[in-house]
């Protein structure tokens, strides 16, 4: 029995990382010889960050502090990374560069979304080389533990790179002690004392406001003090995950021994509801007008509903044909599954197809929005995964699976901010206009700089006199001039009208 309950541990591995012996190799990993460089460079970096984007919206100024952060990384980590690693944190430049040409909302999250999930995947790389033996719950550990992992591993690479630290501190403490009682009654004094003369002479008052004028912001100036600390924090945090040691083995998956029916019927059942859904969107949506009649709706009505469902659908059967591979992998007789997860997959392929199909309809009737590039976008990107998935996952070849996913994912990051969504959504739109529909003209003018250089060339051909005086009332608005770390590729076109 004893034996037995050794052996589990070793089986299962639910936690391979954080053995006593992983914690004991972890604490006694080596002091890095470059501490000291590691912390000017993180405390420049929270430098940067309070000068350039403490109190500031996006732009220019995150733009250098993302740009600093990961040439910080790339600089500490250069002697001992591998390609893949650089590579990495090369392509997180590229979002970093992004905030500073887009101003979207939604695009700004999707860059610094698009920048985390890179670093943290090239701090996952230190630990365990090769992004093509990934797995997708390595992906999903190293990229949680990368995230959050800055925050704890600052205080580990201090006390590892000083080991010293305590003796100093000490004794530091022990010189330092009567000085900082003296200062401190020296303040109280200058206070009490100060006052009374400053009361006292106009001259002297008059001096001592000018020498004391900047405590009038001493709140701000603790905030932009604590945030830098912060970010400085975060980057030494990030330089330890990029110096640490490789883990000397790899985590062993968790494993499930199922029978195929457990797996395969709900396969199947999904199948044939599936099979009769795409029935049906084929009969209505490729059917034509006469018959969608027969629905009562006409073919936008029928066409508004349910789009952003049958993405979360599409969206879900990546993880559910992930999930029956990982269930699965051990049986011998996987044929039947495997084949069960191809249909699966078409048959989501086809249900994306005549989602594509509702929102061009949706679209030729209510016209472009934010959300519905964005989305159409997304369940593009999930039929890409799908295809992926089957000639990667399904195959045996799981590793590739994660690193085209990744590619793909900062090409779908990249090539939107490059669409320019703002000057998409303002040209269909007016398109629309022109052919006789309803224009938002509110919605337009909230896209904010980026539809500016569109908006200025097309609007004399809006064909309603109301709706072509409100833009051109809008366009003709004295510009504001916003702080210049804010500034954007788009707000500089929306000045130049080009």
């Amino acid at each position: 029995m004893l034996r037995e309950l050794q052996r589990v541990p070793h089986r299962l591995n639910l936690m391979p990382e954080h053995s006593d012996a992983a914690r004991a190799d972890h604490s006694t990993a080596p002091p890095d010889p470059l501490i000291y460089r590691a912390l000017g460079a993180a405390g420049l970096t929270g430098v940067i960050y309070a000068a350039l984007a403490h109190d500031v919206g996006p732009g220019l100024g995150w733009s250098v502090v993302f740009l600093s952060f990961v040439g910080t990384l790339i600089w500490m980590a250069s002697k001992q990374a591998d390609r893949q690693i650089l590579l990495l944190l090369g392509a997180a430049a590229v979002p970093a560069a992004l905030l500073a040409v887009r101003e979207l909302p939604a695009l700004v999250a999707l860059n610094v979304v698009a920048f985390v999930s890179l670093v943290s995947i090239a701090m996952g790389l230190r630990r365990r080389p090769g992004l093509h033996r990934w797995t997708v719950s390595t992906l999903l550990e190293e990229m949680t533990v990368n995230t959050l992992g800055p925050l704890v591993e600052a205080r580990r690479y201090l006390k590892a790179g000083l080991p010293e630290a305590g003796d100093t501190t000490r004794a530091a403490r022990h010189r330092a002690g009567p000085v900082i009682i003296g200062l401190g009654l020296s303040a109280v004094l200058v206070l009490v004392f100060g006052g009374l003369l400053a009361s006292a002479d106009a001259v002297f008052e008059g001096l001592t406001e000018r020498l004391f004028q900047w405590t009038g912001d001493l709140p701000e100036l603790a905030g932009r003090l604590l945030a830098a600390g912060v970010v400085a924090w975060l980057t030494l945090g990030a330089i330890a995950r990029l110096r640490q040691p490789r883990l000397p083995t790899a985590a062993t998956p968790v494993e499930m021994n199922l029978q195929a029916p457990v797996v395969l019927i709900p396969l199947l059942t999904m199948n044939v509801m599936f099979s009769v859904f795409v029935a049906i969107q084929f009969a209505y949506l490729f059917g034509g007008a006469d018959t969608v009649a027969r629905t009562g709706l006409t073919f936008a009505e029928y066409a508004r509903r349910g789009f952003f469902e049958l993405v979360t659908v599409a969206a879900l059967i990546v993880g559910v044909v992930l999930l029956v591979d990982w269930a699965s992998r051990h049986l011998t007789r996987r044929r039947p599954i495997v084949a069960a997860s191809h249909m699966l997959i078409a048959l989501t392929l086809a249900i994306g197809t005549a989602a594509v199909r509702r929102m061009l309809l949706y679209v030729d009737e209510f016209g472009l929005t934010q959300l519905r590039v964005y989305t159409t976008t997304f369940l593009l990107w999930v039929g890409f995964v799908l295809i992926w998935l089957a000639f990667t996952v399904l195959r045996g070849k799981r590793g590739h699976f994660v690193l085209g996913t990744v590619a793909s994912a900062f090409v779908l990051a990249v090539g939107l901010n490059l669409a320019h969504p703002a000057a998409l959504i303002v040209d269909v739109n007016l398109d629309r206009a022109s052919a006789g529909n309803d224009l938002d003209v509110g919605y337009l003018v909230d896209l904010g700089p980026g539809a500016v250089p569109t908006l200025e060339a097309r609007v004399d051909s809006v064909p309603d006199p109301i709706d072509r005086a409100l833009l051109q009332g809008w366009l003709a608005r004295p510009t504001v001039q916003s702080d210049w770390r804010s500034l954007t590729v788009d707000d500089l076109a929306a000045r130049t009208g080009s």
